[in-house]
C-alpha cells in the first residue's frame, strides 16, 4: 500500500517540522455525578475546571510527542489571554491569541458517567465564534510543515466561513503544507450540512472523523460505506472507532489499528484529539501512515487514563 509521508511535499523543512493549529480555546468544566441527577435538588458531584478546547487539545498533545514545534491561533477573552498563553507555553506550544473584549472566553460544561462512559456537553463558544479564519496571520504558515484545522472553524457566527476555511486550505498547500482536518462534531455538521462542510475543506490531505462524523458527513448506513465515500474526497481518511481502535484508508489500503491498552480510562475528553495530534506528528516526522495511526492509538490511550483533554500538567 503507498503511504503518504512528508517528504513528498514541497514545503518540507530542514530539522524539526511544525505544525500550525488553529481553532477553539475552552474552559473545560467536568462535572461528574456521585450517582444518577437528582432532579430539582442537589446531586454531590466532582467538579473541575480543566483548560481545553479541541484544536487547543491536539495543539498540546502534538508538543507532548516531542517530534514537532507547535503554533497555535486562537481567541479568548482579553483579560484571559495572557493566563491561557502561559498554559499553552507550559504544554510547549507557542500560541497566538486574539484578544477579544466583548465575548468571553469559551466554556463547555461536560457531565460525565463514569459508568456508561458517556459525556454530554453543554457548550458556549464565547470568543471562539469570532475567530474567523480571515483573522489568522499567514506569515504563520512560512516554514511549517501541516496546518491542522477542526469543524469548530467552520461553525462560526457571520455566514462566511466555509469560503475562509477553503481560502486557509488552499494558502496552506501554496506554501506546501500538508492540510489535516478533524471534524469535531456530529451536531455541528448536521446543522452546517454535510455538503457544504466538505466543499470547504475540498483538498485536505488527512481527515479524522468518529464513526458518527463520518456517518453524517456521507449519509452512509454503516462505517465502512462512509470510509469509502470520504476516500472519494479525501487522500487519508483515519476513522477513529473508540474502544474499537480506527480504520484508516490510504493509498489504495485499508487497514485496521485496535486501540492501545490504557492505565485506566478516567475521561475520555481530548480522546480524538490526542489520536489526530499523534497520527500528524508522527506523519510529518516522515513516519508512515500505519505508523502513524499506531502512534495515534498510543497516544489517546494516554488521554482517556487522565483528566481533561489534555496531557497531565
Amino acid at each position: 500500500m503507498p503511504d503518504l509521508t512528508f517528504g513528498e511535499f514541497a514545503g518540507a523543512p530542514v530539522g524539526r517540522p511544525r505544525i500550525v493549529v488553529v481553532g477553539d480555546v475552552i474552559d473545560d468544566i467536568l462535572v461528574t455525578p456521585s450517582g444518577p441527577i437528582s432532579p430539582d435538588t442537589d446531586t454531590p458531584s466532582s467538579i473541575v475546571v480543566r483548560p481545553g478546547g479541541s484544536a487547543s487539545n491536539a495543539a498540546c498533545w502534538m508538543a507532548e510527542t516531542g517530534l514537532v514545534d507547535v503554533t497555535f491561533v486562537g481567541r479568548v477573552a482579553a483579560e484571559d489571554a495572557e493566563q491561557h498563553k502561559r498554559i499553552f507555553s507550559g504544554y510547549g506550544v507557542d500560541a497566538r491569541l486574539l484578544r477579544d473584549a466583548l465575548l468571553p472566553t469559551g466554556r463547555i460544561v461536560l457531565i460525565l458517567d463514569a459508568v456508561e462512559g458517556r459525556r454530554d456537553m453543554l457548550t458556549d463558544r464565547g470568543a471562539n465564534a469570532a475567530m474567523f479564519p480571515r483573522l489568522v496571520d499567514r506569515h504563520i504558515l512560512d516554514g511549517a510543515a501541516a496546518l491542522h484545522l477542526t469543524g469548530y472553524s467552520l461553525f462560526g457566527s457571520d455566514g462566511e466561513s466555509g469560503a475562509e476555511v477553503a481560502s486557509l486550505v488552499a494558502d496552506a498547500h501554496e506554501r506546501g503544507l500538508m492540510v489535516s482536518v478533524d471534524p469535531a462534531s456530529a451536531s455541528g455538521i448536521g446543522k452546517y450540512g454535510a455538503a457544504r462542510f466538505l466543499d470547504a475543506i475540498a483538498g485536505a490531505d488527512v481527515v479524522f472523523p468518529n464513526a458518527d462524523e463520518a456517518l453524517e458527513l456521507t449519509g452512509a448506513g454503516h462505517t465502512s460505506w462512509a470510509l469509502r465515500a470520504l476516500r472519494e474526497h479525501f487522500d487519508t481518511v483515519a476513522m477513529t472507532l473508540g474502544s474499537h481502535g480506527s480504520l484508516v484508508a490510504a493509498g489504495e489500503g485499508v487497514f485496521e489499528v485496535e486501540a492501545a491498552p490504557a492505565a485506566a480510562v478516567v475521561d475520555p475528553t481530548g480522546a480524538g484529539d490526542a489520536y489526530a495530534a499523534g497520527f500528524m506528528a508522527a506523519l510529518v516526522s516522515g513516519r508512515s501512515v500505519q505508523e502513524s495511526a499506531e502512534r495515534g492509538a498510543l497516544l489517546s490511550a494516554r488521554a482517556v487514563a487522565v483528566s481533561g483533554g489534555r496531557p497531565a500538567f
